[in-house]
């Protein structure tokens, strides 16, 4: 990537590219998630200001994948009229409130809602945009971003939207999940975890950064039925998850609340001694 096009990431987006060190065979955390998805994908880019879309799309290439930019979503309607098939919507919009809501509700109307959408947003848009991804195949990604969580990312909408495509255990750092058995280990040792809080620790650590709601965790763990604004359920398993997996700096992962929001699993990659040592 060129220096105009890194200093244009930095500052319009604070968007991230990738910056390998030379020689450095370090690899990321999550061993599933880097190497689940090797090919290229095709990404429809969807934003007004044609430099912010060409911004987001020197973005897309540097996380390894095809980006398609459109600057009014007439055009990206013909296009998928045509049958071209995007794999994932990347759109950025600069409304806020129920101004974004009605925004986005237009523009899943136009281009279907088939197609997974990844919305980019700014910490200012965090309360409707986690409103918004409550739906089916939305979700969003807060800005600044880097290419391995808008990965994730991707990879997370991808699977919601294919889910028989998705059933293989996956291993993060310290622990292995077994979805078929619902099972988890950490250091090889099986940690007896509740139906339900497998369920919600596997969709953490299957989307690592992901700020979710209260209701949107309601919804994908218990299918919704149970959600009551001021319930303390979900407090209760989190923190019995935060114990039994031993989460916290230590481990790379620490599951926090968002105030207002919800929860997200933060976590950061090990050392280079600790690569050697989970060996």
């Amino acid at each position: 990537m060129s220096l105009q096009a890194s200093i244009s990431l930095g500052e319009r987006f604070d968007l991230e590219a990738p910056s390998p060190t030379p020689g450095s065979s370090k690899t990321p955390h999550c061993e599933s998630e880097a190497t689940a998805m090797p090919e290229p994908k095709v990404i429809g880019v969807f934003a007004k200001s044609p430099a912010d879309c060409e911004c987001i799309c020197e973005f897309v290439r540097s996380a390894g994948h095809t980006p398609i930019g459109f600057g009014l979503s007439e055009d990206l309607t013909a296009l998928l009229r045509e049958e071209l098939r995007f794999d994932l919507l990347l759109a950025r919009f600069d409304a806020d409130g129920s101004r974004l809501s009605d925004e986005v509700e237009a523009f899943r109307r136009r281009v279907g809602t088939d197609v997974p959408l990844l919305l980019m947003a700014r910490e200012a848009q965090l309360r409707t945009v986690a409103t918004i991804a409550s739906a089916a195949n939305v979700d969003f990604i807060l800005l600044p971003c880097n290419p391995p969580e808008f990965e994730a990312r991707f990879l997370r909408l991808r699977h919601s939207a294919f889910p028989e495509a998705h059933k293989e255990g996956f291993r993060w750092g310290y622990y292995y999940f077994d979805p078929s058995s619902r099972k988890v280990y950490m250091f090889g040792e099986e940690i007896l975890l509740p139906p339900v809080e497998f369920d919600l620790a596997y969709l953490f650590f299957r989307n690592p950064g992901v700020i979710y709601s209260r209701k949107t965790l309601f919804r994908k763990v218990w299918g919704g039925s149970q959600y009551e604004s001021g319930s303390r359920t979900l407090d209760v398993h989190v923190a019995r998850l935060r114990k039994k997996l031993e989460l916290g700096p230590h481990r790379e992962c620490e599951l926090l609340a968002v105030h207002g929001v919800g929860y997200q699993l933060r976590t950061s990659y090990p050392s280079s001694d600790d690569d050697e040592s989970m060996t």
